[in-house]
């Protein structure tokens, strides 16, 4: 396992690589460092890199390997977030019905605060129904706000 922690607009990230997956992106890094495999600190670099370029507005898809963990509910909410169109955002009631669960909207807000992998698993794209944000991930709010400003901000960058 490797685990490293990277400086970020957002403070600093520990970022989890297992048997050359990511498994966890965490905020408020404790700043722990373990040192893993060669192909562990491989794809440590890439996700690094990768996260770089996330913030520099540089990359709007990520590339990366990654292994989600969490219930057949909450997968189904992670695989349909990964769906969701860089710079835009879906309501907790349009991520329901995408699962066809539209009864399931409080589960779909808390299966997006255990995101394991957020900014990669983009739980910060849904929104309340009435436009309001909502809460993010166990982080602070302005968190949230950040990273939509930061994709609304350079979502045409690639179309210029």
């Amino acid at each position: 396992m490797e685990i490293s922690s990277l400086e970020s607009p957002l403070g600093k990230l520990d970022l989890v690589v297992q048997n050359s997956y990511v498994t966890r992106i965490s905020y408020g890094a404790k700043g722990l460092h373990e040192t893993g495999s060669q192909e562990e600190k491989r794809v440590m670099n890439q996700l690094k890199e990768e996260l770089t370029a996330y913030f520099s507005g540089e990359l709007q898809q990520f590339q990366i390997d990654f292994q989600i963990s969490g219930t057949p509910f909450e997968q189904s909410v992670y695989q349909t977030l990964l769906t969701i169109p860089y710079g835009e955002f879906w309501s907790y009631k349009e991520v329901a019905r995408a699962i066809q669960n539209e009864s399931s909207v409080r589960a779909v807000g808390q299966a997006n605060r255990k995101n394991p992998l957020p900014i990669l698993v983009p739980c910060h794209r849904v929104v309340q129904e009435n436009g309001k944000l909502g809460g993010y991930n166990g982080a602070d709010f302005q968190t949230k706000v950040a990273l939509l400003e930061l994709e609304m901000n350079h979502k045409n960058d690639f179309w210029t």
